[in-house]
């Protein structure tokens, strides 16, 4: 990606977020694709997140949202997401996920795919207080409170081992942009701060010799 983010282009964009992206996201598009995948609860904010950082800053997005339009079956819906992605894999640039997270046996599928195909992952993990995500859900979902508690009962948070960031879903799009690139160019900007150690020097040798006069 060569053109740079202006606030004029993107309004929703503060300095510093633009800043951030000019700075360090476009190098990482180039030299370091990720996979970035969206965790959370139902009705935290995943989707509007994904769907304004996607197209900010141009990437490909996979959503399962996708397919629940084509099929009821959630589960071939995921299983579709997951072949679309393998192909998107083979692209090199970076995606944005946002499909069924809620198992960690999944994201451990996610991870080990990103990694087999050269990409780094990240997570973003998308908290709201669960009086907020409900009513949004039944807002979206034309008040189907038996899916949510059924994918409320599958959501299992990311464990510590797991590569992940935290935003608020509660947050304006800048603040969890800022998050999201803050987070990605902390690789590059402490590989650029290391610096590099001293050639050792060896010791000269002495040319001159002991002279031992002889009277």
């Amino acid at each position: 990606m060569s053109t740079s983010i202006t606030r004029q282009s993107y309004p929703s964009l503060d300095a510093h977020t633009a800043c951030l992206y000019n700075e360090h996201m476009k190098s990482l598009h180039l030299s370091a694709p990720h996979l970035i995948a969206m965790v959370g609860m139902p009705g935290a904010g995943k989707t509007q997140f994904s769907e304004k950082f996607a197209e900010t800053f141009g990437a490909s997005r996979i959503s399962i949202d996708s397919f629940l339009k084509l099929t009821p079956d959630r589960k071939l819906a995921h299983e579709s997401s997951m072949e679309i992605l393998q192909e998107f894999l083979k692209t090199k640039q970076t995606l944005v996920f946002d499909g069924d997270t809620e198992k960690r046996i999944t994201r451990m599928e996610l991870a080990r795919a990103a990694r087999m195909a050269g990409y780094k992952i990240m997570f973003v993990w998308v908290q709201t207080d669960l009086a907020t995500a409900k009513l949004r859900w039944e807002k979206s979902h034309r008040g189907d409170d038996g899916e949510f508690e059924q994918l409320m009962n599958r959501f299992s948070a990311p464990h510590p081992s797991e590569p992940y960031i935290v935003i608020s879903g509660r947050h304006t799009y800048s603040t969890q942009a800022k998050t999201v690139l803050r987070t990605l160019s902390e690789p590059r900007a402490a590989s650029a701060s290391v610096t590099p150690p001293a050639p050792r020097s060896t010791p000269r040798r002495s040319t001159s010799s002991s002279r031992i006069t002889i009277n």
